[in-house]
């Protein structure tokens, strides 16, 4: 299974169908989770905000070594290649978050919207 594992993550088999998916997604950065049935990757879902983390769990082990290691590897060399000069001289600004009660009765007015009655817990809240 090592064997199968170091061979996946060095390969770029399904890469092409993956990148498919995403494009056809309108997906530019995320994570497929997938699975092969024969032979042929079946997605599961595309994750738009993956955690880049890679858990390590239990004790370390001849697979640990290997797959850590490349998984990080992978991951590093996948967000230098979308680095770009030009991004380091953008400015981003941001509009503040209104007031939580004002998110509250907009939430609750949409929900009036939907449903063509009183919004729930009463007008006032």
């Amino acid at each position: 299974m090592l064997e199968e594992e170091r061979a996946f993550l060095d390969g770029d088999e399904h890469v092409a169908l993956l990148r498919r998916a995403a494009a056809l997604g309108a997906i530019s950065f995320g994570r497929i989770d997938f699975g092969l049935k024969d032979g042929r990757p079946e997605i599961w879902e595309i994750n738009t905000n993956p955690d880049p983390a890679i858990v390590i769990s239990g004790e370390a082990s001849e697979r640990d070594d290997y797959i850590r290691p490349t998984g990080h590897r992978i991951l590093r060399d996948a967000l230098a290649a979308l680095d770009d000069d030009a991004a380091h001289d953008t400015t981003i600004t941001v509009d503040p978050t209104p007031p939580a009660d004002d998110c509250y009765r907009g939430f609750l007015q949409r929900i009036a919207m939907r449903s063509d009655g009183p919004a729930p817990g009463g007008a006032n809240r």
